[in-house]
């Protein structure tokens, strides 16, 4: 840290892509798209930027080291005006359901379907969660999937959340994406990610 000229910020490449229903009703739509995705990006910069120490293990003296990397958002080139937001309208593969009947956060059809500059640029789905009404219900903060090149991302939608709130899910799947895997009750091999029991913070219970 005293020397961090040595180690200066990259940037990952990143595309947004607003997965709707045909009818336009589950999901932003440009222009609107282009600014929440924006404020996403933000957030998730921000994240980075200013960098918490862990609220688990209890008592943990891990070191809160600056995080040298940041996102950007980025259209293909030579495309006038493409921003890297795009917005899809498909009954058939619009919608995220992440565990129980019809599960499909494993399903790569929209990323095969829809992704852009898939060998240079990561792209992040932000999809709607299953159609209203369905059940069981999905869960009710964000949730997401790596998917090698790509993400999904669960509960996306004009009325769910704010884009603040999606700042943790980014960032904990792209640190998939970049080889980490999840430290519940086992060694990672990072000695910056303590084993700890799944919970993302502690209560007067410990």
């Amino acid at each position: 840290t005293n020397h961090l000229d040595h180690l200066p910020v990259k940037y990952i490449r990143v595309n947004l892509h607003f997965m709707n229903s045909a009818d336009s009703s589950a999901n932003f739509t440009q222009p609107e798209a282009d600014s929440v995705a924006h404020r996403i990006m933000y957030y998730a910069n921000a994240g980075l930027e200013r960098n918490m120490k862990m609220f688990l293990p209890l008592g943990n003296d891990t070191p809160v080291l600056p995080v040298r990397y940041r996102y950007r958002l980025t259209g293909r080139p030579g495309v006038p005006g493409d921003k890297g937001v795009y917005c899809h309208f498909d009954d058939s593969m619009f919608y995220y359901i992440h565990k129980g009947p019809g599960q499909n956060l494993y399903d790569r059809r929209p990323v095969r379907t829809y992704g852009v500059q898939l060998d240079t640029v990561l792209n992040i789905f932000l999809m709607p969660n299953r159609p209203e009404g369905d059940d069981p219900p999905e869960p009710t903060m964000p949730v997401g999937v790596a998917l090698g090149n790509a993400i999904k991302i669960g509960g996306i939608g004009p009325a769910p959340h704010p884009p603040w709130n999606y700042k943790g899910v980014i960032n904990h799947e792209v640190g998939h994406i970049y080889g980490l895997r999840h430290a519940w009750h086992t060694n990672d091999g990072c000695a910056d990610t303590p084993p700890n029991p799944n919970c993302w913070n502690f209560t007067h219970d410990g």
